[in-house]
């Protein structure tokens, strides 16, 4: 039997783990919503035109980018209005919210976002100018900026395929309108995700 401390442990890494899920179904949920919408808003013939990809392709979003090289993530809710910063220290990493908090930080997650930013690949790629039909008008709903090297990255995420599966991003100036698993997106937004107290 373990301990009532390792019980409690459990319990409370279960309730966050199961609060970040939620959050993302929530975001999940509220782009396919919005898409809904203005699919509906849009004539048939002008959504048919604009989800034609320019050719089936796929490929790494940052190819010259290393794990180890990564030393800062920004990761802002567009809509919500949080925003966490993940800075590596010294065998570690912080975390500060919007308003200067500490705010907790889950190593191992953390090390995946790291190894996800430096691998994320895409699945198509679409050339097209009206952004605002895939949820990146502005800087879209999520953005994301890390600094790797001596570089600062930027990634936008705006809104979900019909089916649920992909997501419509943009990197940097980039035109483009990227397609990316929303699986590993949400990996990435997770660090938006507010504790659970603990009682």
């Amino acid at each position: 039997m373990k301990p009532p401390s390792t019980r409690v442990s459990i319990s409370a890494r279960w309730r966050s783990s199961a609060f970040i899920v939620l959050v993302f179904g929530g975001l999940l949920l509220f782009s396919l919503l919005i898409d809904n919408a203005r699919r509906q808003q849009v004539p048939r013939a002008t959504a048919a035109a604009d989800t034609t990809p320019t050719a089936v392709q796929s490929g790494e979003m940052f190819p010259d980018v290393q794990p180890a090289a990564i030393t800062r993530i920004v990761v802002a809710d567009k809509i919500g209005g949080r925003t966490v910063t993940l800075t590596r220290v010294p065998g570690d990493w912080q975390a500060v919210d919007n308003a200067g908090k500490a705010a907790p930080v889950d190593l191992p997650n953390v090390t995946r976002m790291i190894q996800i930013l430096a691998t994320l690949r895409y699945n198509r790629v679409l050339e097209e100018t009206s952004v605002a039909a895939y949820g990146l008008a502005g800087d879209g709903k999520v953005s994301i900026d890390f600094d790797a090297g001596t570089t600062t990255y930027h990634l936008r995420i705006g809104d979900s395929t019909p089916e649920g599966s992909l997501a419509y991003i943009q990197r940097g100036s980039d035109p483009a309108i990227y397609l990316v698993s929303n699986a590993t997106l949400g990996l990435l937004v997770s660090a938006l995700a507010v504790p659970t107290p603990t009682p």
